[in-house]
């Protein structure tokens, strides 16, 4: 597949769940369904999912919607894959000679200053 089709499909993914962020936000703006909602903290922002927990529930619980946020950024992270922007860190290894004389320098820095102190 060519990347700026698959990219393009990608773009088209993060747009749509940006608007059901949009989309919420705007509903919490409008005033939500019922009082709890117009007082909910953070309810502008569009990243709040508001549940019932229990059998007989009466009383929102509001909750971060880590899901959506997760796919977010899994899309951003395979788009910047595809165009050649993300890379992964590797370890840097070091050769022991070079070790071994970063190990030298610091015990001279260390006995000069023991010295001068």
């Amino acid at each position: 597949m060519l990347p700026c089709l698959s990219v393009c499909g990608l773009a088209n993914q993060w747009d749509r769940l940006r608007q059901i962020i949009t989309d919420r936000a705007a509903h919490y703006q409008a005033g939500g369904d019922d009082e709890y909602d117009k007082a909910i903290p953070g309810g502008t922002t569009g990243l709040l999912c508001k549940m019932y927990v229990g059998k007989k529930a009466h009383r929102p619980v509001y909750k971060v919607d880590t899901a959506t946020l997760g796919q977010l950024l899994a899309l951003e992270k395979q788009a910047a894959e595809e165009l050649g922007q993300w890379s992964e860190k590797h370890a840097v290894t070091v050769k022991d000679e070079l070790a071994e004389r970063l190990r030298a320098a610091r015990e001279r820095k260390a006995a000069r200053e023991k010295a001068g102190a």
